[in-house]
């Protein structure tokens, strides 16, 4: 047994347009036990995670308009676990698979604001993981410079794909040591240039289009667990 432990913040990046109903209703399904499932994956393999943060960031489109309000990109505060699964639950429950119109989506834009998220120090093992789910591909970084937005939209999101993959290797920014992106996403541009090109990450491919009906929550923590014990 691993009797330092492993300090786990975990963001979840959830595609919440229209076709991801079967996945957003799988994250309110387990999000409460979420950190427990990882923690019993992981005693399985005689390591203990001393610490969990969950935070959720919920994208669509920048480019379409909004339905009922419903925003493009929003992120909560981590929350640690299980201490705060009451706040958790208040940021999981309101989440709908709506809007976003068609393919692609801006899972890029969420991605770096996960690459981004204010990441503990600790001085135990350290993970920072990020996990993006989408059926969809995304919008290039550089469009929101020539096309029209229809959202606000965030002030420190990098100019181009290039830059957001100097982010993801900035040690002042995210560990490289600790790092891990997990995509849930089909195997096209630009989720399979960012598995392919990024260190640290893996693709767990899905159908485009089909809502993710395809993953199944248990090989979901199965792969997060793996990928939290990796040196």
């Amino acid at each position: 047994m691993n009797e330092k432990g492993y300090c786990v913040d975990l963001v979840l990046c959830i595609d919440c347009t229209s076709s991801m109903g079967n996945l957003i209703g799988m994250v309110k399904d387990h999000a409460m036990h979420i950190d427990d499932d990882i923690r019993k994956r992981m005693l399985k393999k005689k390591k203990r995670i001393a610490q969990m943060r969950v935070r959720v960031i919920e994208f669509r489109d920048f480019y379409e308009p909004a339905k009922n309000g419903e925003p493009a990109l929003a992120a909560s505060d981590f929350f640690s676990m299980p201490e705060d699964r009451t706040r958790l639950k208040k940021v999981i429950d309101p989440l709908k698979a709506i809007g976003g119109g068609s393919a692609p989506e801006s899972g890029l834009e969420a991605l770096a604001l996960a690459i981004q998220s204010p990441w503990l120090e600790s001085n135990d093992i350290r993970r920072q993981v990020i996990v993006l789910w989408t059926d969809a591909s995304a919008h290039p970084l550089e469009k929101s410079k020539t096309k029209r937005l229809l959202h606000p939209y965030p002030k420190d999101m990098p100019p181009t794909f290039d830059d957001l993959t100097d982010l993801w290797e900035q040690q002042d920014v995210i560990d490289p040591r600790g790092r891990r992106l997990l995509l849930f996403a089909p195997p096209v541009k630009p989720w399979n240039e960012i598995a392919r090109d990024w260190e640290e990450t893996q693709i767990i491919k899905s159908h485009a289009g089909h809502g993710l009906s395809d993953v199944e929550y248990t090989s979901v923590i199965d792969t997060i667990a793996q990928s939290i014990i990796i040196t």
